[in-house]
């Protein structure tokens, strides 16, 4: 279960960061651990 909300954390972060790339905000502004978690 604990696999699965990472995925599903880790999916909708990709898509915010998707998003706000789009936007032209840099993925900088997001803390580098949901990378290393």
């Amino acid at each position: 279960v604990k696999d699965l909300f990472v995925a599903l954390c880790y999916g909708l972060n990709a898509e915010l960061l998707t998003l706000l790339v789009r936007m032209g905000v840099h993925p900088k502004v997001f803390p580098n651990r949901m990378h290393t978690s």
